[in-house]
């Protein structure tokens, strides 16, 4: 198995918690949202070349598969197994092909080879809320990813959600979720002088980043992430 368990285990327990598991493999069939295929064709994502992609914290497929359908040789992981059920499912009756692989992160290991792409999106660093572990995660980014990889990564923007943050910027309660403890989910909030500088240090460079509400052409429609959300572009740094 290329992974071991390194991240929190009631953390990982939280989310795999019936109710988030109905939420995020009930999201399969949206495909990618309107803003993230504006952000990835707009950042160079989707023009860079090699079509090897790792998905991390992929949930229920709802990105894997239309990327994979688009011609990427798609790997995509998830700690809670009934999403990667779901995902697996979802595939098959698509007759899409996607390796999907039940694991906890970090770290990364050298068998899996490297990626041209590579995305952590559903706002997964911020449940990485050990800065430690995010470093580590982040080196491994870079080990995995090609010298022309990208990685595409989201995060929830601190400066908007201050008044729930203590001083570390750790939210200790996620939205609520009907039937979910949520006192046992943390996530990390970062500013972008935060984020960008661990970014760095892991040998990477942020070359885009916007706010959904910055992509999102009709502001009167619902957005599912919340306007605090931040996409991000990274590659290697030259």
């Amino acid at each position: 198995m290329p992974f071991k368990h390194m991240t929190d285990r009631r953390q990982i327990e939280a989310l795999r918690d019936p109710a988030v598991v109905q939420k995020y493999g009930g999201d399969i069939k949206d495909g990618l949202y309107e803003w993230e295929t504006t952000f990835l064709n707009s950042s160079g994502f989707f023009g860079s070349p090699g079509k090897r992609l790792l998905s991390l914290g992929c949930g229920g497929g709802r990105e894997a598969l239309p990327l994979a359908q688009m011609g990427f040789d798609v790997t995509a992981i998830d700690a809670c197994a009934a999403l990667i059920a779901k995902a697996r499912e979802a595939a098959q009756s698509g007759k899409v092909r996607v390796n999907f692989l039940t694991a906890t992160v970090p770290p990364l290991s050298a068998e899996l080879g490297a990626f041209s792409h590579i995305m952590a999106t559903y706002n997964f660093l911020s449940y990485i809320y050990e800065l430690e572990e995010m470093k580590r995660l982040l080196r491994q980014v870079k080990e995995r990813m090609a010298r022309n990889g990208k990685f595409f990564f989201t995060f929830h923007d601190r400066t908007s959600r201050a008044r729930s943050l203590d001083g570390c910027g750790i939210v200790k309660e996620v939205p609520q979720l009907p039937g979910v403890n949520c006192a046992t989910i943390k996530a990390r909030f970062f500013r972008r002088d935060e984020l960008f500088p661990l970014i760095e240090g892991a040998g990477l460079r942020v070359v885009d980043s916007r706010r959904i509400g910055e992509l999102v052409r009709d502001a009167s429609r619902p957005v599912k992430w919340g306007t605090s959300t931040v996409l991000c572009l990274a590659s290697h740094q030259q």
